[in-house]
């Protein structure tokens, strides 16, 4: 017998000179997507964020420190009961983060308020939460929540079905006194099944902190896009038409009042006192004496597309513009002023020029451009239309992707020549840039009124020709080297093309492994990647003859980018706040590279490598397009490596982990030999209700996931047939 070959690897990380951690280069405030901001005094404020992190600032806004930080919790809102006590909630994660000593430290509990719609603090341990069942109160921080109020309920007729619904959904929550609570519903059934249009709201009220409720509709026509309340018996509210009402007693009677017509609604009450309102719109609607008179006030043209804020604490670290109120008087404060980028996509032509811009849509935005590796950002209006795809070769010489057509530029963007690839096509979408030294691919799907078609184009001297090539079917992801092209689409099949894209093959067929996987391929020489759903990668070291699987370690909806190639090869996964690099050489996820400045979501990262040949990365966040840095990925070092040369002795199936299981599990085995190997599941009358692989894979170890959302609980089968024989074992699976 020949003797086993395995390799004990330890990763040693090392931080080398010039290989900085993550860096957040956008925006300017620690983190973006701020949901919820307040101020106890001048001085001392709070903000929250749906990254899960509480900032204070002591200095008025100048300076801002991170005093709380939960990745899992989208903050909504924050609140202060008195000076010392205080409190976070999310909708999602996490819920219920609380302060006893003015926010300087914070504890976050269960509190089981996780999904409400508000949460309102009587006392530090008193609290009442919303949410579409009822109204819920506690009398401990720790304890458990009583019902006291339950929302109606109607039978809804759907046709086959019937089922309970709630009536209506709270949308603000209001505490003047002691004792007095005021929540304002919406009553969906009243709008959808009735078809109403007026009295579609109803404010439920308490004086006795909600043992007892009255409820009065609030009688007028319309959604309300903004409602506000003064003390306990006066309220306001504006409609999404731009009626403005008032109410003194709260009791159903609402008196309209004029507000001066202008081009654009207002859309939003600031509330200042009974007499002093303030209504935001493109233009200030201000009155003093409750809303019989109103003055215009003009908003400056700052150039910055955030709008602005109206309070009487200075708000201008946060917000580019800012009306300050005072006592008597308002005056408008310009904060710092930097530019929320809009777009989807991130390209970076080299370690400081960059742009970011919207991906397929069909409106019309400008793209964004930076010049110092994404500090800062402004508008680039040099592009004859808008892009959705950008690549450059060199420093002069780039193309990009509009709507209809494909543009080339030979002087860095100066001029634009517009080539007729795809012969004035309109809705080109999924479009695909890609260059591999001077083996350039063009890419993109056509929608017409019969179909939908996949138009590709390769060029073999540095994009100065281009040849039309057919394709297989629409791709969604595409990806190339010198010698072959790869392409997947919503087939969950990996096609293949060994001649320049003239003829195409099945190179990989992963399609019962994941309903719902994003297709996605990466390739480099003979190095291939391809999401496979699942939490999982396949990977082919031999150009796609044979195919290894990574373990289950991420996300489902991956983006990777790379590999980078100094030894090893490198992808990087944004996974749900995280970045986890993987050397798919050693088959592992490498989750020590994971520690971010921010925890917005991730969605889109890039590369450009410099004169040294060494990567900067970029990651775009979901929100307004946070911007992460860094140079270079982690070295790795390899160490205490022993070698033992025998080669597997037999063929092996190992029992599926976790069993019983729902809805994930991973297989494993061990093949004696490469060769073609299917891997499915049988119910226990024979039927095969689900391929798990299909495909020639190398000799080893090999491990992969399988989603059985769509099977009904019970026990199966799960048989491995190779080139030496067939092999099963039992699973059960629990829903």
């Amino acid at each position: 017998m020949k003797p086993l070959a395995f390799s004990f690897i330890v990763l040693l990380l090392s931080f080398n000179n010039g290989f900085a951690q993550w860096e957040l280069r956008y925006p300017p405030l620690p983190e973006d997507n701020i949901t919820s901001v307040t101020f106890l005094s001048e001085t001392i404020g709070f903000f929250v964020n749906e990254a899960g992190a509480i900032y204070k600032t002591k200095d008025r806004g100048k300076n801002w420190e991170v005093v709380f930080h939960n990745r899992y919790s989208r903050f909504s809102n924050i609140s202060f009961i008195d000076n010392q006590v205080g409190f976070a909630y999310a909708y999602f994660g996490s819920s219920f983060t609380y302060t006893t000593d003015g926010g300087e430290t914070w504890k976050q509990d269960d509190l089981d308020v996780h999904m409400a719609i508000s949460v309102l603090g009587f006392s530090p341990s008193e609290f009442i939460k919303t949410d579409e069942n009822g109204v819920y109160k506690t009398n401990s921080v720790f304890g458990s929540w009583d019902k006291i109020y339950e929302v109606p309920t109607e039978t809804i007729d759907g046709g086959d079905l019937f089922w309970e619904e709630t009536i209506a959904i709270p949308k603000a929550i209001y505490q003047f006194s002691d004792s007095s609570i005021s929540i304002l519903y919406y009553n969906r059934y009243r709008a959808n099944s009735l078809t109403k249009t007026d009295s579609l709201y109803y404010l439920l009220k308490s004086n006795d902190r909600g043992a007892r409720w009255d409820s009065v509709w609030v009688d007028v026509e319309g959604k309300i896009a903004s409602f506000k309340m003064a003390d306990e018996q006066t309220a306001f509210l504006l409609t999404e038409e731009g009626e403005f009402y008032r109410t003194d007693s709260t009791n159903g009677f609402w008196q309209q009042q004029n507000i001066p017509s202008t081009e654009v609604k207002p859309h939003e009450i600031v509330v200042f006192s009974k007499q002093r309102i303030y209504l935001k719109g493109k233009q200030v609607f201000k009155t003093t004496d409750g809303g019989e008179n109103w003055e215009l006030i003009q908003v400056p043209q700052n150039g910055f597309n955030t709008g602005y804020v109206i309070s009487r604490y200075n708000h201008s670290a946060i917000y580019d513009l800012q009306l300050k109120i005072t006592d008597t008087s308002e005056m408008w404060i310009h904060g710092k002023q930097f530019q929320r980028i809009g777009g989807a996509k991130l390209y970076f032509k080299n370690k400081n020029v960059g742009w970011t811009f919207k991906g397929w849509s069909f409106s019309q935005r400008t793209a964004f451009i930076t010049k110092d590796g994404g500090y800062s950002w402004k508008a680039d209006t040099t592009f004859p239309e808008y892009p959705y795809e950008i690549k450059y070769i060199s420093k002069d010489t780039g193309w990009f992707m509009g709507r209809e057509k494909l543009y080339k530029t030979e002087d860095a963007g100066k001029n634009w020549t517009s080539l007729n690839l795809f012969n004035n096509a309109e809705n080109l979408y999924d479009a695909h840039i890609l260059f591999e030294k001077n083996t350039g691919l063009i890419y993109a799907n056509v929608a017409n009124e019969d179909s939908t078609l996949g138009s590709l184009f390769l060029s073999y001297d540095s994009g100065a020709t281009w040849k039309s090539r057919e394709v297989p079917l629409n791709f969604e992801s595409i990806s190339i080297t010198k010698e072959k092209n790869f392409g997947v689409g919503k087939d969950k099949k990996l096609w293949i093309s060994q001649n320049r894209g003239s003829t195409w093959e099945v190179a990989f067929n992963f399609t019962y492994q994941n309903w719902y996987a994003k297709p996605l391929v990466r390739s480099i020489n003979n190095m291939i990647w391809l999401n496979i759903g699942s939490k999982t990668l396949a990977y082919s070291k031999d150009g796609g003859i044979t195919w290894k699987t990574t373990s289950a370690a991420v996300d489902e909806d991956m983006a990777l980018i790379g590999p980078f190639t100094r030894g090893n090869y490198y992808l990087y996964v944004p996974e749900a706040g995280n970045v986890l690099q993987i050397n798919s050489d050693l088959n592992t996820y490498d989750k020590r590279d994971q520690q971010l400045p921010t925890n917005v979501g991730l969605e889109n990262i890039t590369y450009a490598l410099d004169e040294n040949n060494d990567p900067h990365i970029w990651i775009r966040g979901y929100v307004n397009n946070t911007i992460l840095y860094r140079k270079g990925p982690l070295r790795v070092k390899v160490a205490n490596e022993k070698v033992n040369s025998e080669i597997p002795s037999e063929t092996i199936l190992h029992q599926n982990y976790p069993n019983p299981f729902n809805p994930t599990t991973t297989f494993s085995f061990v093949l004696k030999s490469a060769g073609k190997v299917k891997l499915s599941v049988y119910n226990l009358v024979g039927q095969e209700v689900a391929i798990i692989l299909d495909n020639r894979l190398s000799s080893g170890t090999h491990s992969i996931s399988f989603n059985a959302a769509h099977l009904a609980s019970g026990t199966y089968l799960y048989k491995l047939k190779t080139e030496l024989g067939v092999f099963s074992k039992k699973l059960t699976l629990i829903k």
